[in-house]
């Protein structure tokens, strides 16, 4: 049995996207399975990190030590927290300064994936400010996927931010990176070793 993967999602998402649908269907069946853990984070950045956080010291009590998979602001947060706990994660377009993009959405928000509305507010700036990893101490414990098409983020910019991580550029795709279910073969191996083979 292959540990937990622990799937964490962007801002302005949720789980039930068609990429992490593609995803769950890659993985391989039951006998080998991956328990596969993808929630809808709240949409409030603290909210969604303490959640994200929790289920990683719950698979960690249950004596389960996680993957983390994170996109974009889901990314942000893996991040920081393979670095806390002691795993590896696969980032997926990752944020690199996320206190940065979320203040272009100060103020009222809406999540058209959930329905919910919401707002950023200074303290939520201040939080993702306070969790950024300057410099990243161990990048070797990283897979970052990366397309050079990604219409939000800079490609360059986590390529210069992850250097000495697993890094895979891509030409074309966006930032909800087309076809990730590819590397499903390749982020098990990362993750999880010889469990995954």
């Amino acid at each position: 049995m292959i540990p937990p993967l622990i799937n964490l999602h962007g801002f302005l998402a949720a789980s039930d996207s068609p990429k992490v649908i593609a995803l769950e269907r890659s993985l391989p069946s039951p006998g080998a399975a991956v328990e596969f853990i993808a929630p809808t984070l709240p949409d409030q950045p603290r909210a969604a990190f303490q959640a994200a956080e929790q289920l990683i010291q719950d698979c960690l009590a249950a004596g389960h030590k996680p993957g983390l998979m994170g996109h974009s602001l889901g990314g942000y947060f893996a991040t920081f927290l393979a670095q806390k706990y002691d795993l590896r994660a696969v980032l997926v377009n990752p944020l690199v300064r996320a206190y940065e993009l979320l203040c272009e959405y100060y103020g009222p928000c809406f999540n058209p994936h959930t329905g919910n509305h919401f707002s950023i507010e200074a303290a939520d700036i201040q939080f993702l400010t306070e969790i950024y990893l300057q410099p990243l101490p161990e990048p070797s414990r990283f897979l970052v996927l990366l397309q050079a098409g990604d219409e939000i983020l800079d490609p360059e910019e986590a390529r210069e931010y992850y250097r000495g991580a697993d890094i895979i550029v891509e030409p074309g795709g966006c930032h909800d990176f087309t076809g990730l279910e590819r590397y499903t073969a390749r982020v098990l191996e990362f993750l999880f070793g010889a469990a995954a083979r």
